[in-house]
């Protein structure tokens, strides 16, 4: 009952143009190693990176954090075996959905949207016909849509509300327990099911009604239920090192299903000096934990409730509508958790020029930090 964990991430991020950090090549380590541009090396205009092979016969790459907002740092031109990475164009069109916040029509995407009014991108309403749920304006969903057949925009169905068909059919803080007979369907709160709680279904041995994220089917009665919270083998020893790529890091198992109910994920490459590898992070760990924890206040919050359901978890509407020292930490506590093997003992250039999103996210986040400590330090001095 192994599984390979399909890591959750659920905020949009800017993508970036091609880049290759790393070869994978089995029972090795092969892990690029990174390092600031030294003083002694004289890079082009435009050029953020240099891949040099080393006489041992692995990698090492050199970080110069030069490119603009607007720009990423990707592969250039290879010349045996020296690879130059430049500056590059990563513009990209971030539309708004219906009720996202608009200064003009040119902003709302024209698939979904008709254009702007009164600063919010138009959707579909009540009764009105949708293609699928993202032409409906926020609180709606669309019913009865196929590939043939048009759909209307009906009221999101409310927690433990029944009917739902899948998990945009309910208000963006539930999801639907999809089971074989669609009327008996209902909508319940994320992360609502407690430890070894039945759930219909378990799609890659995980389901986010279940509060640890994971499920396995019972020996013996082939029902499904949630699984006790799965950390990484070590939990009070974060970050667990692994020693070749290929390798899988398991976490804790959950015994009550068998002594194999345990998740997998392979080693990464981190970004550092070394190209060592390390495990990265399980649901159950406690930055994890602490991302969960941060977006179920996102989602119960009546700021989510403006946003489309397919954006429920989109980082573009949630800047639209929480305070910005809330989203900033949402959206690094993902990071952190999307990126934890990667950032282990990298240096700043690096995370700069090669983990931006990490960076930035990272940086607003200390900024935010630093600000709540100064106004909170003013108020003090008050009293």
């Amino acid at each position: 009952m192994k599984i390979c964990l399909i890591a959750v991430i659920f905020f949009l991020y800017t993508a970036q143009a091609d880049t290759e950090f790393s070869s994978i090549k089995a029972d090795t380590n092969t892990c690029y190693r990174y390092y600031c541009k030294t003083s002694g090396q004289s890079f082009s205009k435009g050029q953020c990176g240099l891949k040099e092979l080393s006489s041992d016969g692995r990698y090492n790459v050199y970080a110069s954090p030069t490119c603009s907002e607007k720009e990423a740092c990707a592969i250039g031109a290879t010349s045996g075996d020296t690879t130059t990475y430049t500056c590059q164009s990563n513009v990209v069109t971030g539309y708004k959905w219906p009720g996202e916040k608009c200064d003009n029509s040119d902003m709302c995407n024209p698939t979904y949207s008709s254009g702007c009014k009164d600063s919010r991108c138009l959707g579909s309403g009540d009764q009105e016909e949708c293609i699928d749920h993202n032409y409906c304006l926020p609180g709606y969903y669309c019913l009865g849509y196929n590939s043939t057949t048009k759909g209307t925009c009906q009221k999101q169905i409310e927690t433990n509300g029944y009917d739902c068909a899948e998990d945009y059919d309910c208000v963006n803080n539930a999801w639907c327990n999809v089971t074989n007979v669609v009327t008996k369907n209902l909508c319940f709160s994320f992360g609502s099911f407690a430890e070894h709680a039945y759930v219909s279904t378990c799609s890659n041995s995980q389901n986010f009604l279940c509060s640890s994220g994971y499920c396995f089917a019972k020996e013996g009665t082939g029902h499904y239920q949630c699984s006790k919270n799965l950390t990484s083998a070590q939990p009070n020893s974060l970050p667990n090192t692994c020693d070749l790529e290929g390798q899988f890091c398991q976490s804790t198992p959950d015994e009550y299903f068998s002594a194999n109910a345990f998740a997998e994920e392979p080693c990464a490459c981190a970004y550092n000096q070394a190209g060592s590898l390390y495990c990265p992070l399980f649901y159950g760990d406690t930055p994890v934990i602490q991302y969960f924890t941060q977006l179920k206040k996102w989602l119960n919050s009546e700021e989510s409730k403006k946003c489309n359901t397919i954006r429920r978890n989109s980082a573009v509407c949630i800047k639209d509508f929480w305070d910005s020292d809330n989203y900033n930490k949402l959206v690094y506590y993902n990071a952190y958790y999307e990126y934890f093997a990667n950032i282990q003992g990298a240096e700043s250039c690096v995370l700069k020029t090669f983990l931006t999103e990490f960076y930035e996210a990272k940086k607003a986040y200390e900024d935010s930090s630093a600000e709540i400590l100064i106004v909170t330090a003013l108020i003090a001095s008050l009293f």
